[in-house]
């Protein structure tokens, strides 16, 4: 191509890489028609930047290398059989970035030497490129490890063009080696320990590979691998006046498949980024499948997933491919499916997560450091990627001891939030760490003699299963009867055991524990001390949980008040996420809002940004946001938490159910109904399986189900998800407490549209009663309560009672939720409603104005509160004899209503009616 072909081609790649994608063909054919030749350049160089996977330097950079590559590569076999230098070239063994690669024959006459020969292409041999081609022979030539191919040689061509003399590697590229040989995942990482010792070797030289990739680590036939091609690499220390040694700015030399976060932003280069390359081949060799998906995707989209998408679980990738291909997979690793979804969790997968992790600081720190977990894997020892506290070690015992120990977990994940109790002890004094050594140590072995007591190898064995609950409460008694004496220790374990309770909803239990250890702390180290807040944030949980909001309240602010006069950060990134959660529970949702936002940035700042607690954190915000109309964001918040946690546990795990319910409520807060049937009964079932039928978490989901069916219409379904909410909500808490309020307010809601309205009344008062205890004056539960009663009094006719209540309930939805939220234009046009019917016409049409934009601009427009709103300022406009008016409503809202319901829906069926009553039936059909 000569340089005018050029110029025009690299001008309309310019003008058509501006375009999007799906336009881009059409613009050539249309724009270069009368011009097949340059038609088809410009064609191939925008075919060739699209599959590129290599060297991405600025434009004018790539384009050139690329045209070259479509072009100009037929020059490269051509070349066989030429002299460079003392070799004679014999075959082509392939392409790269910026040249060719021959295997090639010593021809000198000293001695016979089999090489491959690196070679510049012809148009690529600029002054800047050659000078990074004599950069790579300087690197090479300074690494000597039996894991790097070798650099022999090296110079210019007598037609100027430079070349590498480098070991030539009989083998294959690892992945293919290890699949063509079938090794065992533990055989691979024994092959992939070997790469990790090279890497280290090269770092320790001051050395970075940046392009760490299968085809840049060969295997040969005796198991030994060779790592090819620094030619990419970065000297982290160059000379003074090797500035043709740095990268050039703006230029991004990498291969995006294995591309770490930083290299795609251009941020600074260190060591950490061959880490996160070697954590992607290592997800390859063992799971088979690369980390991401990046298949027909746009570049943006790939390096917004490389940036900021957080990498998979590598047994749940593998268990979600199609099952011939994992049958595959799997019998290229020497296993059954089954078997290997098993070994790629736990362990394997805290490794690969800890090499992918996005901040580069977060990684391993040295190749050598991920080399020495492999080994620890290996050797059956736990691995520094995970946890190294009791709850993981017993983590072990417990899977081989299912059925007699399974409340270990739950007792020692208690133990890592309550380890904030002595940890400040851990100072520089000697001592101090001694004690908590000392201190560790009784604490494990108190423990496990609890658990050993029911252990069945053991001369006193029950002969029996034994319950969590049972457990805890054996636990509870040895505390009292064993460590009365040592006031450290039995605090500890009270609260251990407290929280345990209260995980397992005993919350009377856990109430006794928990405030029998914050007496004795108080009495300790004082009311004012660490350790006392740490019993308090607990307790606001427990009161939380149990709907004693403004007493979680005063106990979480009261710990948060001690941390920050301590200046004790530890934790309290978790004590903020209290205490939104519970401004949350209190309606108070723009104040969780901020308070969440807080604690989500002490997490993230703190380096647990890829935390378990920091993205329940980012959950219960996406639910403030699902309560102040923010859906979009609620749903972003809730889908990047939800993706953490699928990635991060190997199986069903409750913090992945209780997303789902949330997912199904915010569908169900949007119009879709069924999509939310769809999900919440997946979350219900898994909740039941996790947690069996008794629990807190499932009555929840009860409580969303209810209302969804409700809504569709299927007032059967509703009515016996109620009475399941009902029943276990009287089992786990008070009678008088706010979840049971809520149950009967649901259940109330179903006994109206039953047609009885002596009970439903009833119960709204009962529960109006237990709110107004509980609850502050404006809590949105009690106004909703309060909006169901009004309710009930319109349909019965009771038009002063519903207004009064209806225009209560207005204000305390504004002073809550602020002026502009949903629920107001649904209040407001209910007490529109009852002015209509009180004949106070230009009282209802002023307030039914007040609420239309509300409700274009809050919810979906096909979402069947906006369909109510336009039935209800229908009927007034009959009354006021704006008849077409009035028509066009209803037409809106029956098509609106058809999109959600069926049409034997009661919503359907009311329209019909009116529309029969005073217009022609023929303009209503389906």
């Amino acid at each position: 191509m000569n340089k005018v072909s050029w110029n025009k081609v690299q001008t309309a790649i310019d003008e058509i890489l501006d375009l999007p994608k799906e336009e881009q063909l059409a613009y050539i054919e249309k724009k270069y028609q009368h011009s097949e030749e340059l038609k088809l350049e410009i064609t191939e160089l925008l075919q060739s930047i699209s599959d590129s996977e290599g060297w991405l330097e600025n434009p004018d950079t790539y384009r050139s290398e690329l045209l070259f590559s479509s072009s100009h590569d037929s020059y490269a076999p051509d070349m066989t059989g030429q002299k460079i230098g003392a070799y004679r070239l014999k075959n082509l063994i392939g392409h790269g970035g910026m040249g060719s690669v021959f295997l090639a024959e010593r021809e000198d006459g000293n001695f016979s030497q089999t090489v491959s020969l690196k070679l510049v292409r012809r148009e690529m041999a600029t002054p800047s490129n050659k000078a990074r081609f004599r950069r790579e022979q300087q690197i090479l030539a300074g690494l000597s490890h039996a894991n790097i191919a070798r650099l022999y040689d090296g110079g210019v061509s007598s037609d100027g063009l430079p070349y590498l003399v480098m070991e030539y590697v009989d083998g294959k590229p690892i992945t293919k080696y290890c699949d063509d040989n079938k090794l065992t995942v533990h055989e691979r990482i024994e092959l992939f320990k070997q790469v990790c010792r090279a890497v280290q070797y090269a770092h320790s030289n001051l050395v970075i590979h940046r392009d760490l990739k299968p085809d840049n680590i060969f295997v040969t036939g005796n198991g030994q691998v060779k790592v090819l091609d620094f030619g990419i690499a970065k000297l982290l220390d160059p000379e003074p006046d090797s500035s043709i040694m740095q990268t050039q700015e703006g230029s991004r030399i990498l291969t995006l498949h294995f591309a770490a976060p930083e290299q795609v932003t251009g941020d600074k280069l260190t060591t950490s980024v061959d880490i996160y390359a070697l954590g992607n081949l290592f997800f390859q060799l063992i799971a088979g499948i690369q980390p991401f998906d990046l298949r027909d995707k746009e570049r943006k989209e790939i390096e917004d997933i490389i940036t900021y998408t957080a990498a998979p679980n590598p047994a749940r990738r593998f268990s979600g491919l199609p099952g011939k291909n994992k049958l595959e997979i799997a019998e290229k690793r020497s296993a059954r499916s089954a078997e290997l979804a098993d070994e790629l969790g736990s362990d394997l997968a805290a490794i690969v997560h800890k090499t992918l992790r996005k901040e580069p600081e977060a990684r391993y720190k040295s190749a050598g450091n991920l080399l020495e977990d492999l080994d620890r894997f290996l050797q059956n020892m736990p691995v520094t990627a995970r946890d190294g506290t009791l709850r993981y070690h017993l983590g072990k015992f417990a899977r081989r001891h299912k059925a007699a120990i399974i409340s270990v977990i739950i007792v020692f994940s208690m133990m890592l939030s309550f380890g904030l109790f002595y940890t400040y002890q851990i100072t520089q004094e000697r001592n101090k760490a001694q004690l908590e050594s000392k201190k560790a140590t009784q604490i494990k072995n108190f423990t496990l003699d609890i658990f050993n007591s029911h252990n069945p190898n053991l001369p006193d064995y029950s002969g029996k299963d034994i319950s969590a609950h049972e457990l805890l409460e054996s636990g509870l008694g040895k505390v009292e009867s064993e460590l009365t004496g040592q006031p450290e220790l039995y605090i500890e374990m009270l609260g251990v055991i407290g929280s345990a309770f209260k995980n397992i909803d005993a919350y009377e239990l856990s109430d006794q524990a928990l405030n029998k250890a914050l007496g004795r702390s108080n009495e300790i180290f004082g009311n004012q001390s660490l350790q006392s807040a740490g019993i308090m944030a607990e307790l606001s949980v427990l009161e939380r949980v149990r709907g004693n909001y403004n007493r979680a309240e005063e106990l979480i602010s009261q710990t948060i008040r001690i941390k920050e006069e301590e200046q004790e950060d530890t934790d309290l990134s978790a004590s903020y996420a209290i205490y939104g959660f519970v401004k949350a529970q209190q309606g108070m949702y723009h104040e969780a809002e901020q308070i969440l936002k807080k604690a989500d940035s002490l997490y993230v700042a703190s380096g647990q940004g890829e935390s378990v607690d920091r993205n329940t954190t980012l959950s219960n915000l996406s639910e403030v946001h699902r309560k102040l109309n923010n859906y979009e964001e609620a749903e972003k918040l809730l889908r990047q938490s939800l993706e953490f946690f699928e990635n991060y546990y190997n199986g069903p795990h409750l913090n992945i159910a209780t997303n789902l319910g949330k997912l199904g409520a915010l569908y169900h807060g949007v119009g879709r109904y069924e999509e939310a049937e769809e999900v919440l009964l997946s979350a219900l079932e898994s909740k039941i399986e996790l947690l069996g039928e008794q629990n807190s978490s499932v009555a929840d989901t009860y409580e969303v189900i209810t209302l969804n069916y409700r809504i569709m219409g299927d007032l059967a379904k509703a009515e016996e998800y109620a009475i399941k909410n009902m029943d276990l909500n009287y089992l786990l808490y008070d009678e008088n407490s706010v979840k049971v309020a809520r149950s009967l307010n649901i259940l109330s809601l179903l006994q109206a549209d039953s047609g009885d309205y002596q009970m439903a009344e009833s119960n709204y008062h009962k529960t109006i009663n237990i709110m107004r205890e509980t609850l502050d004056e404006n809590h949105p539960s009690l106004a909703i309560t309060l909006y169901n009663l009004a309710h009930l009094y319109s349909i019965q006719e009771k038009y002063i009672e519903a207004r009064d209540l209806f225009e209560q309930v207005v204000e305390m939805d504004k002073i809550r939720l602020g002026p502009r939220h949903r629920e107001v234009a649904v209040d407001l046009n209910k007490l529109a409603g009852v002015h209509r019917e009180l004949g106070e016409l230009a009282k209802a049409d002023s307030i039914y104005r007040e609420a239309g934009p509300i409700f274009y601009e809050e919810f979906p427009e096909n979402h069947y509160r906006v369909a109510e709103y336009l039935v209800d300022y229908g009927k007034l406009k009959l009354l006021q004899e704006k008849f077409t008016e009035a028509k066009e409503d209803f037409d809106n809202a029956l098509q609106i209503f058809r999109s959600n319901f069926d049409e034997d829906h009661t919503y359907i069926k009311e329209v019909v009616a009116i529309m029969n009553e005073h217009y022609n039936s023929a303009d209503i059909s389906p």
